[in-house]
């Protein structure tokens, strides 16, 4: 009798947990397909000639493409905001915004972060004035000149509008200086982000970057790549 009463005490965790696990098995079940399910929503996982293609990197290079966006027009719009528009549309680049399209081309900063700071700072202004002055962005883009090129995006950055599209892929044909290019990039992300390309454009901007991709550091190329990602997550081009 002992030795029975000692059988059942060694079997009766076991059996215990074998009860359990049978008990949960079907909620188990249930709860990592829906894990399961989630995961494939997520990451949009399709099966294709080279079996299981996870595309969760694209989704989260797009979701940061467009992050990047909204806080470009955010720092640009922070002070143009502020600023009193002008009554009347300049027929004219302003003076002001000549003198900070000189400084930007002839600037000259060995270090390099101070240097892109610096850069940085000027495109702000410049696109402040445009929209203040409620410029005719057209007559920067006709003056082929890149420091103005620069202005334009600034502007487009800070209040996109759809005319801006023509003009910005415009630059992008003749613009070289790699940060006017990253300039160019960033507000096409901004148009694609806001729904102001035109709906064909797909291929149009795709020669935009690939052009622009010619001769890029890792910066232009990385917001190159991710801009790429956001036509192929938000637009379906």
């Amino acid at each position: 009798m002992h030795e029975f009463v000692e059988l059942v005490k060694a079997l009766a965790w076991p059996v215990t947990l074998l009860i359990g696990v049978c008990t949960l098995r079907s909620e188990l079940r249930l709860f990592m397909t829906r894990i399961s399910e989630a995961i494939s929503q997520a990451a949009q996982i399709t099966v294709g000639r080279r079996g299981v293609d996870i595309k969760l990197a694209q989704r989260i290079t797009a979701v940061n493409t467009r992050v990047t966006a909204v806080q470009a027009m955010q720092i640009q719009t922070r002070t143009a905001h502020r600023l009193k528009h002008s009554d009347q549309t300049a027929t004219k680049v302003p003076d002001e915004l000549l003198v900070l399209a000189s400084q930007y081309c002839g600037l000259q900063i060995a270090d390099y972060r101070t240097r892109l700071h610096r850069k940085n700072a000027l495109a702000l202004e410049m696109g402040e004035i445009v929209v203040r002055s409620r410029l005719d962005r057209a007559l920067l883009s006709s003056h082929k000149d890149e420091a103005l090129a620069l202005a334009l995006t600034a502007a487009t950055i800070a209040e996109p509008r759809a005319a801006d599209f023509d003009l910005v892929l415009d630059a992008s044909t003749w613009c070289k200086r790699l940060h006017v290019r990253y300039r160019i990039v960033l507000a096409i992300s901004v148009l694609i982000n806001e729904g102001l390309t035109p709906p064909s454009s797909g291929g149009e901007i795709q020669q935009a970057l690939t052009t622009m991709s010619e001769g890029a550091d890792q910066p232009l190329i990385n917001i190159i790549t991710d801009t790429k990602a956001l036509m192929d997550s938000d637009c379906g081009w």
